[in-house]
């Protein structure tokens, strides 16, 4: 779940001081992506391994778990949303940029 949130809530605190778009709708929206980006990552542990099948672990493990937080974390952020935030407002891409470039660089 940390690797998913530490990737999704800067971003969506950021996006909700700097254009006011709701919390959990950001969280919403990009917490599965998250986690399919961690599941590559944990595919590419897997695949440049070379050594015995029990070291596969730790990336066969981060390929699961963090699809799997993706899915709980729009879960709850579906959950605790507002259902009054149906419209969003465009945004400036300098708002937007600053949440993507951590996500892109964590790995």
């Amino acid at each position: 779940m940390l690797v998913v949130a530490v990737q999704v809530l800067p971003a969506a605190f950021w996006l909700r001081f700097r254009a006011n778009i709701p919390i959990s709708k950001t969280v919403l929206v990009t917490s599965v992506p998250a986690g399919i980006i961690a599941t590559a990552v944990g595919f590419h542990v897997i695949m440049i391994n070379s050594g015995p099948l029990e070291d596969l672990g730790l990336g066969a493990a981060l390929m699961t778990l963090t699809t799997l937080d993706g899915g709980l974390l729009a879960i709850v952020a579906y959950a605790t949303r507002n259902k009054y935030d149906h419209k969003i407002l465009a945004i400036k891409p300098f708002t937007v940029l600053p949440c993507a470039i951590p996500i892109t660089s964590s790995y």
